[in-house]
């Protein structure tokens, strides 16, 4: 099957199984997508407020001087992003590889690769093979993460410096500090955004060598490197494309929902007498906020789903390249009248065994 057939395939499987999108949900927020959905509601302090507030933060890293309070908070920060970084990672890695199996068996149906091997053994066997599984999913993902740490801990350094230069010599004033800063920080990040796509994609291809392959992790991140690498039409591109799509999509949502919050805010400082129309606008933004989650679990699902069908396009051969599948592996085998077993009834069936309408 070509690549453009996989990607059709996937999304109609995607579109198909609305199943999915709550797993892929729970993956995006537990992974930090949460924090786009207080985007509308969150406003910004001004800048005069902005700048009393991390102006001494600022200016004390600056000077190198850091104050009991500063490292109380630091501390307590870091605590809270570990403790998210490894629950919410295992919860987010546990989705992943439900997704995975579930495309991968989708992708069977089409004809692309086998159906997922059944883990052998009893239930209290099986689970923990599948803990081990997602513990090694999590490993990769978080060591393919290492490159954005450092980009962040660079970009944060370079971050402050212009901040604190800004907060003291601003070199325009009619402009937005925040802008300011973004200006003075491009470069690094740029690099935060290439090391986090980076990162993305290599854990993405691990996470589906472990799953589908049962690779040890130093062998999937080894492996996800060098596809990526060599083979970015296949791992590069799909996640580009399929992100690129979604973020559009996401941004418009949380543009739409962002504009319904802010005239809800100017009625509730207004006249409380529009009770209807105060609840009117307050049903709009709810329903434009949830129609925002719902858009980024079937987005998410999509980009795991096209990753895994091509993932399994590239590397699994299927029924018609090799013709000796047998049913465990997922190959054609002839159900009534010899029909597929693993098709959806009326398919075609790759090897003509098909007798069903």
């Amino acid at each position: 099957m070509s690549r453009s057939a996989a990607v059709l395939a996937s999304l109609l499987a995607t579109l198909g199984r609305p199943a999915w999108w709550p797993l892929a949900l729970a993956a995006f927020l537990f992974r930090g997508g949460f924090a786009l959905f207080f985007v509308p509601i969150v406003f910004l302090p001004s800048v005069l407020a902005l700048s009393v507030l991390v102006a001494p933060w600022i200016m004390s890293l600056a000077f190198g001087r850091i104050d009991a309070e500063v490292v109380a908070v630091i501390g307590g920060g870091l605590v809270v992003f570990l403790a998210w970084l490894v629950g919410g990672g295992w919860i987010a890695a546990a989705m992943d590889v439900a997704l995975i199996r579930l495309a991968a068996d989708a992708a069977a149906e089409e004809g692309i690769g086998p159906v997922t091997a059944t883990l052998s053994g009893s239930e209290t066997n099986r689970r923990r093979r599948d803990r081990a599984i997602i513990s090694r999913v999590l490993v990769a993902r978080l060591l393919a993460a290492i490159p954005l740490g450092i980009a962040f801990a660079i970009g944060v350094a370079r971050i402050v410096a212009v901040t604190y230069l800004e907060l003291t010599q601003p070199a325009d004033p009619s402009v937005p500090l925040v802008a300011r800063v973004l200006a003075g920080a491009t470069g690094e990040l740029a690099l935060i955004a290439a090391a986090w796509a980076f990162g993305e994609v290599v854990g993405g291809v691990a996470a589906r060598r472990i799953v589908l392959g049962r690779a040890t992790v130093a062998r999937a991140i080894r492996g996800a490197v060098s596809d990526v690498l060599r083979r970015p039409l296949s791992t590069i591109v799909p996640w580009l494309v399929t992100t690129a799509f979604g973020a559009t999509m996401l941004a418009a949502t949380l543009g739409a929902a962002r504009i319904a919050w802010s005239r809800t805010v100017v009625l509730i400082a207004g006249d409380t007498s529009e009770a209807t129309v105060l609840a009117l606008a307050l049903l709009i933004f709810v329903a434009i906020w949830l129609a925002g989650l719902l858009l980024a679990g079937a987005l998410a699902a999509l980009r795991s789903t096209v990753q895994t069908f091509e993932e399994v396009r590239r590397t699994v051969p299927t029924a018609a390249g090799s013709g000796t599948e047998t049913a465990e592996s997922g190959g054609d085998q002839p159900g009534t009248f010899g029909a597929s077993a693993h098709h959806r009834p009326g398919d075609w069936s790759m090897r003509d065994e098909g007798g069903s309408l």
